[in-house]
């Protein structure tokens, strides 16, 4: 059994009461807002951030292209990286596959494995877009 030591993005941003489930996040009717902000507002925003603050988890300011200095978890190589589509689709449902460098193992909850196929997709374009944005 793994034990998650950091990001408790599950209950952050919720209430007790609030028992929507990621599926219910899908709906554009959600908050009348976009539904995968809602996602990452709801999910990511816990232990990361789309500006300078520095939270838990590593910056997602300007990951769309950028460098990443991650390890490999099996061999703890490192190696620079660009974050692409595919890397931050990895991320979410393997956290633990690519760690960025400084960041310790199991810091992130395996949240992918709540997501359909599609919320995944929707939230890696969402993350890609939006962190292009200045």
């Amino acid at each position: 059994m793994a034990f998650f030591t950091g990001c408790s993005s599950l209950t952050q941003h919720r209430t007790p009461g609030d028992a929507r489930s990621p599926s219910d996040l899908s709906s554009p009717s959600v908050e009348n807002g976009d539904p995968d902000q809602i996602s990452l507002q709801n999910f990511c925003s816990a232990c990361h951030s789309l500006d300078d603050v520095p939270l838990t988890g590593p910056n997602l300011r300007g990951i769309a292209g950028s460098k990443r200095r991650v390890r490999n978890k099996p061999d703890g190589e490192l190696r620079e990286i660009e974050a692409d589509a595919a890397y931050l689709r990895q991320s979410i449902l393997d956290p633990n596959a690519l760690l960025v460098d400084g960041y310790p193992e199991n810091l992130m909850p395996p949240i992918g494995a709540i997501f359909t196929e599609a919320q995944v997709d929707a939230l890696v374009d969402y993350l890609l877009n939006a962190s292009q944005a200045e």
